[in-house]
């Protein structure tokens, strides 16, 4: 190979693939990929300098000369190199990622005459351009169908909040930006985690209540659990002042709870306080904290927020921690711990039969095991039964922004969008710092069209959860194709498939914006990136499952579909 990295056509070996450049094919056993012209760039531009370490800068001054790109670009170049090559980003064969440096190639590359050059094998890891780690399985059509509401669900995975804020004083005349960072718990038996992570959401719930506080979400906050954390350097990352530190011990019915508020300018305490009491106290200890939180930073309330302070979910603490176990259960994302969930749901119900919070988890747990195929119900069963389950929470609580979250999740997948915007509007005005509220409006928004309202809360949700999942530029992309904004919407669409590239929806929508470009070529490409995927990919079923509410939406992006090749 050319080692000043002058990129000709001359074919090569790159393990057991043949490389014919001026064609821009690649084959192996018969069969044969296609790539662009850049893909096949990046390609050539590593193998003549296998071995070695490129850093990403080289490559976009190489191969993007006098054109400004954004590492975006590269990023998912590579991951189409990838996939065009059946490399795995965590055991690479091919093409590997050196984390904040660039990419090597770790295969043999030989010239038709046989020298190679070896390279070794590379560590498995995972590929930090793309922040996935699922593996991918084909999809079948009944899954295809259900597709579109698999997506709702990561908006759950990217729950509550983080948010930035840089001018932040003790007066009330400015906002100030707070995050709570995981409590610690300090039992030696890591399960008891239910409590301190409930403890740590609870105080991040009631501060997210408050107008005068940017409270940083759940998301970004457990971004930092078990991890020895820098007050500095958390808050220049987090862009905030405050910081909320603390840990809980539970030895039978007693409880020890540490908490103190950190001004990160000074990096000294503002307040500190250990609480020892029994249990069931947790509430009256959590209740302190706030009101300590509140006086420290001089924040004044309204008669509302010092109403929505004093109420509580639950005043038995036995319920409380069943509900905490479920919450805790239902993270793990597996049909045992669904099942789990909704039997620790079930127990804290009947602990406190009024407890609005536990009825709500128990709908959106059933919504997961229908969607999944793991309910035992029929399909009209389970749509009732998760009806009837958060309308009983609503009715025994309409204070509690999670609950009206929950019933605006509901009605969506039930396609019932103005009773799902009105229930997560409800809940936003509750929390006016619920990142996953804003997240969800600006999703039922995107499917109603209407792009300008979806914008601008999917921006105030990323504004608030900076540590969000692909689901955020995935939802920002929608607003802007509903907009027909396509250059933005293709920025914001491909950043979201750098995080998630086996993400269905976003690579369609993609498609459809480059139609609008008239950059037919780019939109075939990532319609075969949809077939190699999900094989039975038709527009018939596209059509069927589309939430969009009205149909000249869906019509209109059927059709951008077809024009990119997607088979009727």
């Amino acid at each position: 190979m050319d080692s000043q990295g002058n990129h000709h056509n001359r074919p090569f070996y790159l393990a057991d693939w043949s490389i014919s450049p001026d064609l821009g094919r690649i084959s192996r056993d018969g069969e044969e990929v296609k790539l662009e012209p850049k893909v096949m760039s990046v390609l050539v531009y590593l193998a003549e300098r296998a071995g070695e370490v490129v850093s990403r800068d080289e490559l976009l001054d190489k191969l993007w000369p006098d054109v400004v790109v954004s590492y975006d670009s590269l990023s998912s170049t590579v991951i189409k190199l990838r996939k065009a090559l059946g490399d795995d980003s965590r055991n690479s064969s091919y093409i590997e990622t050196i984390p904040k440096k660039g990419y090597r190639c770790v295969a043999n590359v030989s010239q038709e005459s046989g020298d190679s050059q070896d390279t070794g094998t590379s560590d498995s890891h995972v590929d930090v351009t793309t922040g996935s780690s699922a593996q991918h399985s084909p999809i079948n059509r009944k899954t295809q169908l259900g597709l579109l509401f698999l997506f709702i669900l990561g908006l759950i995975a990217g729950t509550i909040l983080f948010l930035n804020n840089t001018s932040e004083d003790h007066s009330t005349t400015q906002v100030s930006s707070i995050v709570v960072l995981p409590f610690l718990n300090l039992n030696a038996d890591q399960q008891q985690d239910y409590l301190s992570d409930g403890i740590t959401e609870d105080l991040i719930t009631d501060l997210s209540k408050l107008s005068n506080l940017k409270v940083l979400s759940r998301t970004s906050s457990f971004a930092y659990k078990g991890r020895e954390v820098d007050i500095a350097e958390v808050a220049k990352a987090l862009n905030t002042r405050y910081i909320v530190e603390g840990s809980v011990r539970k030895a039978g019915q007693q409880v020890r709870i540490t908490a103190k508020l950190i001004d990160s300018n000074t990096e000294q305490a503002i307040w500190a306080e250990r609480f020892d009491r029994p249990a069931r106290d947790i509430f009256a200890i959590q209740d302190t904290v706030i009101e300590k939180i509140v006086s420290a930073l001089a924040i004044e309330l309204s008669i509302a927020e010092k109403n929505r302070l004093k109420q509580s979910d639950t005043n038995n603490i036995a319920a409380y921690e069943m509900f905490l176990r479920g919450q805790q259960l239902y993270r793990l994302r597996t049909k045992t711990g669904h099942e789990q969930a909704v039997e620790a749901y079930k127990k804290a119900i009947q602990l406190d039969p009024k407890y609005a919070r536990a009825y709500g988890g128990w709908a959106i747990v059933l919504t997961h095991q229908y969607r999944r195929g793991w309910s035992v119900l029929s399909d009209e069963e389970a749509r009732a039964r998760m009806l009837e389950l958060v309308r009983k929470a609503v009715s025994l609580d309409r204070s509690s922004p999670h609950v009206h979250w929950a019933s605006g999740y509901i009605h969506l997948f039930r396609k019932e969008y103005n009773e799902a915007a009105e229930a997560v509007e409800q809940a936003i005005a509750l929390s006016p710092n619920y990142a996953d509220g804003y997240g969800l409006l600006a999703f039922i928004n995107n499917w109603q069209g209407k792009g300008k309202a979806a914008e601008k809360n999917i921006k105030k949700a990323i504004e608030l959860n900076p540590h969000h999942t692909f689901d955020y530029p995935w939802n920002l992309g929608l607003a802007y194709y509903n907009q027909r904004r396509y250059q933005e919407a293709v920025i914001s669409l491909k950043l979201a498939l750098e995080r998630n590239e086996h993400a269905h929806l976003p690579r369609l929508f993609l498609a459809a914006c480059y139609v609008k470009l008239e950059r037919l070529d780019d939109a075939e490409w990532e319609i075969d990136n949809v077939m190699v995927q999900a094989s039975d990919t038709r527009l018939k079923q596209i059509a069927a499952t589309i939430a969009f509410e009205k149909d000249k939406h869906s019509k209109r992006f059927i059709n951008e579909l077809r024009q990119a090749g997607v088979p009727e």
